[in-house]
Protein backbone atom coordinates (compact mmCIF):
# COMPACT_ATOMS: atom_id res chain seq x y z
CA UNK A 1 0.00 0.00 0.00
CA UNK A 2 1.61 3.59 -1.31
CA UNK A 3 2.51 5.85 1.68
CA UNK A 4 3.68 9.52 1.86
CA UNK A 5 6.53 8.84 3.47
CA UNK A 6 10.18 7.18 2.32
CA UNK A 7 9.50 4.60 5.46
CA UNK A 8 6.05 3.39 3.89
CA UNK A 9 4.68 4.28 7.70
CA UNK A 10 0.87 5.63 7.49
CA UNK A 11 -0.06 3.54 4.19
CA UNK A 12 -3.02 4.67 2.48
CA UNK A 13 -5.67 2.65 1.14
CA UNK A 14 -5.21 1.50 -2.77
CA UNK A 15 -8.95 2.54 -3.76
CA UNK A 16 -10.11 3.42 -7.03
CA UNK A 17 -10.23 7.59 -6.51
CA UNK A 18 -8.73 8.90 -3.72
CA UNK A 19 -8.45 12.49 -2.45
CA UNK A 20 -5.62 13.70 -0.49
CA UNK A 21 -5.70 17.31 1.18
CA UNK A 22 -4.84 19.76 4.00
CA UNK A 23 -1.08 20.84 4.33
CA UNK A 24 0.39 18.22 3.12
CA UNK A 25 3.96 18.30 2.48
CA UNK A 26 5.90 18.94 -1.02
CA UNK A 27 6.97 15.32 -1.03
CA UNK A 28 4.18 13.60 -0.63
CA UNK A 29 3.35 13.14 -3.87
CA UNK A 30 6.60 12.01 -4.86
CA UNK A 31 6.75 9.63 -2.29
CA UNK A 32 3.36 8.46 -2.88
CA UNK A 33 3.87 7.55 -6.85
CA UNK A 34 7.75 6.07 -6.10
CA UNK A 35 5.74 3.80 -3.27
CA UNK A 36 3.21 2.44 -5.30
CA UNK A 37 6.11 2.08 -8.38
CA UNK A 38 8.37 -0.04 -5.77
CA UNK A 39 5.31 -2.46 -5.10
CA UNK A 40 4.36 -3.09 -8.64
CA UNK A 41 5.26 -6.53 -10.07
CA UNK A 42 3.96 -5.51 -13.48
CA UNK A 43 7.12 -2.71 -14.49
CA UNK A 44 4.20 -0.61 -14.81
CA UNK A 45 4.58 3.52 -15.61
CA UNK A 46 2.79 6.32 -13.41
CA UNK A 47 0.91 9.15 -14.81
CA UNK A 48 1.98 12.39 -12.56
CA UNK A 49 -0.04 15.70 -14.01
CA UNK A 50 0.39 18.94 -12.09
CA UNK A 51 -1.08 22.60 -12.73
CA UNK A 52 2.86 24.21 -12.43
CA UNK A 53 6.33 22.73 -13.22
CA UNK A 54 7.59 25.96 -11.71
CA UNK A 55 6.11 26.49 -8.83
CA UNK A 56 6.57 22.26 -7.73
CA UNK A 57 9.82 23.00 -8.36
CA UNK A 58 10.06 25.82 -6.08
CA UNK A 59 8.07 23.98 -3.69
CA UNK A 60 10.36 20.92 -3.20
CA UNK A 61 13.69 23.08 -3.58
CA UNK A 62 12.42 24.80 -0.57
CA UNK A 63 10.87 22.10 1.27
CA UNK A 64 14.37 20.25 0.98
CA UNK A 65 13.13 16.46 1.64
CA UNK A 66 16.49 14.91 3.14
CA UNK A 67 15.64 11.49 1.92
CA UNK A 68 14.44 12.65 -1.54
CA UNK A 69 18.07 14.93 -1.87
CA UNK A 70 19.94 11.73 -0.64
CA UNK A 71 18.69 8.91 -2.75
CA UNK A 72 16.35 10.55 -5.34
CA UNK A 73 18.32 10.11 -8.02
CA UNK A 74 20.53 6.94 -7.86
CA UNK A 75 19.92 2.98 -7.29
CA UNK A 76 16.75 1.82 -7.01
CA UNK A 77 14.57 4.96 -6.53
CA UNK A 78 16.40 6.64 -9.47
CA UNK A 79 14.88 3.65 -11.64
CA UNK A 80 11.38 3.84 -9.88
CA UNK A 81 11.61 7.44 -10.67
CA UNK A 82 12.13 7.16 -14.36
CA UNK A 83 8.77 5.17 -14.43
CA UNK A 84 6.93 8.61 -13.87
CA UNK A 85 5.75 10.31 -16.77
CA UNK A 86 5.21 14.25 -15.58
CA UNK A 87 2.71 16.51 -17.50
CA UNK A 88 3.01 19.95 -16.70
CA UNK A 89 -0.37 21.68 -18.74
CA UNK A 90 -0.44 25.27 -17.86
CA UNK A 91 -3.82 26.09 -18.06
CA UNK A 92 -7.45 24.16 -17.89
CA UNK A 93 -7.28 23.93 -21.25
CA UNK A 94 -4.43 22.43 -22.22
CA UNK A 95 -5.56 19.93 -18.94
CA UNK A 96 -8.24 18.86 -21.26
CA UNK A 97 -6.68 18.66 -24.63
CA UNK A 98 -3.27 16.05 -22.45
CA UNK A 99 -6.22 13.74 -20.92
CA UNK A 100 -8.05 13.86 -24.44
CA UNK A 101 -4.62 12.19 -26.10
CA UNK A 102 -3.77 9.78 -23.64
CA UNK A 103 -4.05 6.34 -25.12
CA UNK A 104 -2.83 2.52 -25.16
CA UNK A 105 -0.83 1.59 -28.02
CA UNK A 106 -2.49 -1.01 -30.13
CA UNK A 107 0.37 -1.62 -32.87
CA UNK A 108 -0.39 -4.00 -35.86
CA UNK A 109 1.27 -7.63 -35.07
CA UNK A 110 4.61 -7.01 -36.43
CA UNK A 111 4.18 -3.34 -36.55
CA UNK A 112 6.48 -0.75 -35.07
CA UNK A 113 4.57 2.63 -34.43
CA UNK A 114 6.40 5.31 -33.42
CA UNK A 115 4.45 6.94 -30.40
CA UNK A 116 3.93 10.54 -28.61
CA UNK A 117 4.21 10.80 -25.12
CA UNK A 118 1.08 10.54 -24.05
CA UNK A 119 0.61 7.11 -26.25
CA UNK A 120 1.64 4.47 -23.20
CA UNK A 121 2.59 0.60 -23.66
CA UNK A 122 0.34 -0.47 -21.19
CA UNK A 123 -2.41 1.00 -18.72
CA UNK A 124 -0.56 3.03 -16.33
CA UNK A 125 -0.14 1.94 -12.49
CA UNK A 126 -1.69 5.09 -11.34
CA UNK A 127 -2.50 8.61 -12.16
CA UNK A 128 -1.86 11.41 -9.68
CA UNK A 129 -3.55 14.84 -10.56
CA UNK A 130 -1.63 17.50 -8.05
CA UNK A 131 -2.84 21.07 -7.13
CA UNK A 132 -5.48 21.57 -9.87
CA UNK A 133 -7.12 24.06 -8.09
CA UNK A 134 -4.42 26.24 -8.32
CA UNK A 135 -6.21 27.16 -12.04
CA UNK A 136 -8.62 28.93 -10.40
CA UNK A 137 -6.94 30.84 -7.67
CA UNK A 138 -7.28 34.40 -9.93
CA UNK A 139 -10.75 34.02 -10.85
CA UNK A 140 -13.47 36.16 -10.10
CA UNK A 141 -14.82 35.90 -6.51
CA UNK A 142 -18.52 35.49 -8.25
CA UNK A 143 -16.84 32.40 -9.98
CA UNK A 144 -18.04 28.99 -9.67
CA UNK A 145 -14.82 27.59 -9.50
CA UNK A 146 -16.27 24.27 -7.63
CA UNK A 147 -17.68 23.79 -10.66
CA UNK A 148 -15.03 24.33 -13.03
CA UNK A 149 -12.61 22.52 -10.76
CA UNK A 150 -14.84 19.56 -10.74
CA UNK A 151 -15.49 19.84 -14.37
CA UNK A 152 -11.76 18.69 -14.76
CA UNK A 153 -11.35 15.84 -12.54
CA UNK A 154 -14.60 13.97 -13.74
CA UNK A 155 -13.43 14.75 -17.24
CA UNK A 156 -10.07 13.22 -16.47
CA UNK A 157 -11.53 10.40 -14.69
CA UNK A 158 -13.96 9.17 -17.37
CA UNK A 159 -10.75 9.65 -20.45
CA UNK A 160 -8.52 7.89 -17.44
CA UNK A 161 -11.54 4.79 -17.40
CA UNK A 162 -11.81 5.23 -21.47
CA UNK A 163 -7.96 3.93 -22.12
CA UNK A 164 -8.38 0.78 -20.63
CA UNK A 165 -11.88 -0.12 -20.14
CA UNK A 166 -10.94 -3.51 -18.69
CA UNK A 167 -8.57 -2.01 -15.86
CA UNK A 168 -9.23 -0.04 -12.78
CA UNK A 169 -6.67 2.86 -12.82
CA UNK A 170 -6.59 4.43 -9.90
CA UNK A 171 -6.88 8.10 -9.78
CA UNK A 172 -5.46 10.15 -6.71
CA UNK A 173 -5.80 13.74 -6.29
CA UNK A 174 -3.01 15.43 -4.26
CA UNK A 175 -4.51 19.20 -3.24
CA UNK A 176 -3.52 21.95 -1.00
CA UNK A 177 -5.96 24.85 -1.29
CA UNK A 178 -9.08 22.85 -1.84
CA UNK A 179 -10.78 25.38 0.27
CA UNK A 180 -9.98 28.34 -2.06
CA UNK A 181 -12.03 27.14 -4.31
CA UNK A 182 -16.13 28.90 -3.99
CA UNK A 183 -19.37 28.41 -4.45
CA UNK A 184 -21.12 31.42 -4.51
CA UNK A 185 -25.18 31.34 -3.53
CA UNK A 186 -27.04 34.51 -3.80
CA UNK A 187 -29.94 35.30 -1.73
CA UNK A 188 -32.37 37.50 -3.74
CA UNK A 189 -33.18 41.02 -1.69
CA UNK A 190 -36.33 41.47 0.02
CA UNK A 191 -38.52 44.58 -1.24
CA UNK A 192 -35.94 47.33 -0.78
CA UNK A 193 -33.50 45.45 0.15
CA UNK A 194 -29.88 44.25 -1.21
CA UNK A 195 -28.94 40.83 -2.49
CA UNK A 196 -26.66 39.23 -0.51
CA UNK A 197 -23.74 35.92 -1.36
CA UNK A 198 -22.76 33.16 0.59
CA UNK A 199 -20.05 30.67 -0.20
CA UNK A 200 -20.32 26.96 0.24
CA UNK A 201 -17.97 24.98 2.08
CA UNK A 202 -15.96 23.12 -1.09
CA UNK A 203 -14.44 19.90 0.21
CA UNK A 204 -17.63 18.39 1.26
CA UNK A 205 -18.74 18.77 -2.18
CA UNK A 206 -15.79 17.56 -3.44
CA UNK A 207 -15.14 14.52 -1.52
CA UNK A 208 -18.29 12.69 -2.74
CA UNK A 209 -16.52 12.25 -6.08
CA UNK A 210 -13.90 9.84 -4.36
CA UNK A 211 -13.85 6.16 -2.73
CA UNK A 212 -11.73 7.40 -0.07
CA UNK A 213 -9.82 10.25 1.34
CA UNK A 214 -7.38 11.53 3.32
CA UNK A 215 -7.40 14.75 5.23
CA UNK A 216 -4.17 16.40 6.78
CA UNK A 217 -4.20 19.13 9.58
CA UNK A 218 -1.75 20.59 11.68
CA UNK A 219 -2.05 21.02 15.44
CA UNK A 220 0.92 22.44 17.01
CA UNK A 221 4.17 20.50 15.76
CA UNK A 222 2.22 17.65 15.33
CA UNK A 223 0.61 16.96 11.36
CA UNK A 224 -2.68 14.37 11.83
CA UNK A 225 -4.06 12.26 8.30
CA UNK A 226 -7.06 11.12 8.79
CA UNK A 227 -8.17 8.81 6.29
CA UNK A 228 -12.04 8.00 6.03
CA UNK A 229 -12.89 5.23 3.26
CA UNK A 230 -16.36 3.94 2.10
CA UNK A 231 -17.95 7.16 4.22
CA UNK A 232 -16.46 5.64 7.50
CA UNK A 233 -12.69 6.36 9.76
CA UNK A 234 -10.10 3.72 8.79
CA UNK A 235 -7.55 4.90 10.42
CA UNK A 236 -5.11 8.22 11.63
CA UNK A 237 -1.67 8.88 11.57
CA UNK A 238 0.63 11.79 13.47
CA UNK A 239 3.92 12.58 12.48
CA UNK A 240 6.18 15.72 12.75
CA UNK A 241 8.69 17.14 10.83
CA UNK A 242 12.14 18.36 11.57
CA UNK A 243 15.11 20.60 9.79
CA UNK A 244 18.49 19.90 10.44
CA UNK A 245 21.50 21.86 10.67
CA UNK A 246 21.63 22.15 6.52
CA UNK A 247 17.96 23.17 6.35
CA UNK A 248 16.54 19.89 5.41
CA UNK A 249 13.48 18.11 6.46
CA UNK A 250 12.93 14.69 8.22
CA UNK A 251 10.11 12.77 9.43
CA UNK A 252 9.63 11.63 13.00
CA UNK A 253 6.72 9.67 15.00
CA UNK A 254 5.77 10.90 17.93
Amino acid sequence: MPSLFPTRDARLPQTQSLLICGPFHPSAPIHYVLSAISEDKRDRDALFITSSRERMATAMKEYRDSWIEENGTHGRVGMDAARVRMFFPPTPTHFSLLNACLEIAKPSPGERKLQGKTTLDSPPLVVVLHELSAYFMNADPQTNTVSAFLALVTSAMSAIAQMAPDDTIPVVLFDSHLDALKTPITKPAAFGGESTTTYLDAVPLIEKFFHARAIVRQEGCNFYIRVVENQAPSAEYVWQEHRDERGRVSFGWP
